[in-house]
Parts: structure tokens; C-alpha cells; sequence
């Protein structure tokens, strides 16, 4: 290869070399960016659902709550609201077997009310595809409450509340919600003239649909 074509080979090539930022350049300016609105927005909204719970880990009662739960969400993550649940009971299948096979009384106590008020925080959001085509948004938030609760043999007690929930936005303004709360307080019971009782734990799995207001809102 003669002298003068290597060195214009070499010049072609550096100069292609130098001249290859500035086409990224250009294409980095023709990108266009699409910015997607938010698709459900919680800051400065009012939220009342209707629940219906079940008590998991009794098992002597079976309680059936039925309340509700009011909420105003203070920013996108932090929120303050308050519950409220009657409940129903009946003895289990256990607790009638011990009274009539071995004539063994247990101190029992049903829930008959409780009521809390609660800090909500909800961190962690997404969303997935419904048969393809529908996106549902979803999120998860836990909860942190104090109240009090009464039992049909002592009254009303102090009451501590944890919670976990997972929500489903399935309008602008509809949520379908699951939840997990743990109530904690203490009893002191008197059974066949001997005491019984201290501190009780009750969960309680609960189902509702939450109603958002305003119905719309405003997406940046």
C-alpha cells in the first residue's frame, strides 16, 4: 500500500472515529420523553370503607366483625384515620367438645366492640397487567393505632393496634383493601372462682371497599 493512501485511510478512519459523538448527540436530542400522569394520587384526600373481618387465632371464639374505617391522607405516603368494628361471636367446635366430653370450662370472653385511632404509612406501590390489557395499580401500607376494646365478661380495655394492608385501585376513586391487624391488650378473668386472664392477642383479617373523595383529582 502506497504511503499516501494509508495515510488518507488513517485520516478517513479518525475523522469517522472523531465525528461518531456528535451523531449520539443528535439522536440523544430527537428522543422524546413521555412523562405518564400519576394514575391514583392519595395527598389531600378523605377515604370511608365499609369492612368486614374475621378473628384468626382464637380458638375457643369465633368472632365476626362488621365496621368501618375513615381515613384522610395527609401526603402520598403518611395518612391518619381512625376504625371502629362490632363484632358477633360463638363458641368453636373445641370449646364445646372440652365442656361436654370432659366437662372443662374455658375463660372465655368475647369481643363484642373496639375503636382506634391510627398513622397510616404506605411505602411500597406498583402495578400489573390484567389478562394483558388492563393495568390495576396496587399498594402496601402498615398502620400503627391506639383505642380501646370491650369484651362482654370485663368491659372496656386499653387497646394497642398493628396492622398491615394491601390495596388494590381499581377506579380513580374505588380501592379494594386486605388487611391483617393485631390487637393487643390485657384482661384479668375469674373462672369457677379461680383467676385467670392477662394479655390478650386477637387477629383479625379484614376485607372492604374504600370510597376516595374528591371521586377525581388533578394529575401533574
Amino acid at each position: 500500500m502506497k504511503p499516501r493512501v494509508l495515510i488518507g485511510f488513517v485520516l478517513s478512519a479518525l475523522g469517522a472515529w472523531l465525528a461518531m459523538p456528535t451523531g449520539v448527540a443528535h439522536a440523544a436530542e430527537d428522543t422524546v420523553r413521555v412523562i405518564q400522569p400519576k394514575p391514583f394520587v392519595r395527598q389531600g384526600r378523605f377515604a370511608i370503607a365499609p369492612m368486614l373481618g374475621l378473628s384468626l387465632n382464637d380458638p375457643y371464639i369465633q368472632h365476626v366483625f362488621v365496621g368501618a374505617s375513615a381515613t384522610y391522607h395527609i401526603t402520598e405516603l403518611f395518612a391518619v384515620g381512625a376504625t371502629a368494628d362490632y363484632a358477633l361471636s360463638a363458641t368453636t367446635k373445641l370449646t364445646d367438645a372440652l365442656l361436654e366430653k370432659l366437662n372443662v370450662r374455658t375463660a372465655l370472653s368475647p369481643i363484642d366492640f373496639m375503636a382506634a385511632a391510627n398513622f397510616e404509612y404506605t411505602p411500597i406501590y406498583g402495578k400489573f397487567a390484567l389478562v394483558n390489557r388492563v393495568a390495576i395499580h396496587w399498594d402496601v401500607g402498615v398502620s400503627l393505632g391506639l383505642g380501646a376494646i370491650r369484651t362482654t365478661a370485663t368491659g372496656y380495655h386499653f387497646m394497642a393496634q398493628l396492622g398491615a394492608a394491601l390495596r388494590f385501585h381499581l377506579t380513580r376513586w374505588l380501592t379494594l383493601s386486605f388487611e391483617v391487624r393485631d390487637h393487643l391488650f390485657s384482661e384479668s378473668l375469674t373462672v369457677s372462682g379461680q383467676a385467670a386472664g392477662g394479655f390478650a392477642q386477637t387477629f383479625v383479617f379484614r376485607t372492604g371497599l374504600g370510597v376516595f373523595m374528591p371521586f377525581d383529582f388533578a394529575t401533574e
